[in-house]
């Protein structure tokens, strides 16, 4: 089971996570839907490369190639502008770690997020993530990140890539 997703969501065409009516269910399983929901849209977050001069593109993908990360709520909240947008969170909620969100703030949220969902809108969008959790395609990674993390990342050693052959032109 992937502790990150402890509660199972139907996902939309793009496999952007659907939230579920929330019908009287209890803290916990709000808990649970809510860490399940933000886990899987930060697994997804539109990385935009726009800040990088002739890399003007747009790349999606389970935050960037790693279907095993969690979100890493210390890094986040130490710099919520730098991973969200105000419009995704209720006016006078901050978003902390689920466990340690209060009631009335997590049941503020999850209506938030279920009405803009059901508006068409996007419910919500991680628009960063740490770099530590990118993994590029085709390459391994040098050293176990270790943020009470896989133990199975062990076999993600990095090997640089070899540089190319010099252009040898017959003349």
């Amino acid at each position: 089971m992937d502790k990150g997703v402890p509660y199972p969501l139907e996902s939309d065409e793009d496999g952007v996570p659907i939230l579920p009516p929330n019908d009287k269910k209890s803290l916990p399983e709000i808990k649970q839907i809510v860490c399940s929901f933000l886990t899987l849209n930060y697994r997804r977050s539109l990385i935009s490369f726009r800040d990088v001069p002739m890399l003007n593109t747009a790349y999606s993908g389970h935050a960037a190639r790693n279907n095993k990360v969690s979100v890493p709520w210390t890094v986040v909240c130490n710099a919520p502008d730098k991973f969200l947008d105000q419009i995704y969170l209720p006016a006078g909620v901050e978003l902390k770690e689920i466990s340690k969100m209060k009631s009335e703030a997590l049941q503020a949220c999850y209506a938030h997020w279920y009405t803009r969902q059901e508006n068409g809108e996007r419910a919500f969008l991680f628009k960063s993530v740490d770099p530590a959790d990118l993994r590029v395609s085709g390459r391994k990674r040098k050293q176990k990140v270790n943020k009470g993390g896989d133990a199975d990342d062990e076999d993600d050693v990095h090997e640089p890539e070899p540089s190319p052959e010099p252009d040898r032109q017959n003349k």
